[in-house]
């Protein structure tokens, strides 16, 4: 008998945490970059007021509390590359979010959505496919440091990850119900 009411105050404490945070709109109702940048900059500007936006080209970067990293490079195969390269990332709390719109839309071999674990961050990757259009937008949202927030399952969902996926990043409830009481 306690499940359901257990299961019932995760849905009232992730609707709570969503409509705190503007989410009533997803990435999938989007149709241009520009309606990409309105649905996710309010979501990013409550909790990182200072995130620094811009838009190049088809893409649309913000960032907050990033860092250059020195890395190696990993191939398909699990060789690492003795030579390095310098790529910028998320810091302690914080994050880099790309998202590009593809007129011809993404024929990539990576399955989406999915969360990668890489060196030093986490990334989520998704496709989302514009209605009645060949194009779509495509999402790279490295973080670092947010799992214990609501700021991660608000952006989230405004990014269009499906619900009920467990991928290693989703709060367990505690920390959820201790994110709800600051």
């Amino acid at each position: 008998m306690r499940r359901p009411t257990f299961v019932l105050l995760v849905v009232v404490g992730i609707s709570v945490v969503l409509s705190e945070y503007g989410c009533s709109e997803t990435l999938r109702q989007a149709t241009t970059l520009a309606d990409a940048q309105r649905i996710v900059a309010p979501i990013i500007a409550k909790r990182f007021p200072n995130a620094e936006e811009s838009v190049v080209g088809n893409e649309f970067i913000v960032k907050a509390n990033t860092m250059l990293y020195t890395l190696h490079r990993e191939y398909r195969g699990g060789e690492i590359s003795k030579s390095t390269y310098d790529e910028e990332g998320p810091g302690a709390n914080g994050f880099l979010l790309r998202i590009e719109y593809r007129p011809r839309g993404y024929g990539g071999p990576l399955g989406t959505p999915q969360t990668m674990r890489e060196a030093y961050w986490s990334t989520f990757t998704h496709n989302i496919k514009i209605s009645n259009s060949t194009a779509s937008l495509w999402i790279v949202f490295s973080y670092r440091g947010l799992s214990r927030t609501e700021f991660l399952p608000a952006i989230l969902d405004a990014l269009g990850k499906p619900p009920n996926r467990s991928e290693g990043e989703t709060i367990r409830i505690i920390e959820f119900i201790e994110a709800l009481q600051k």
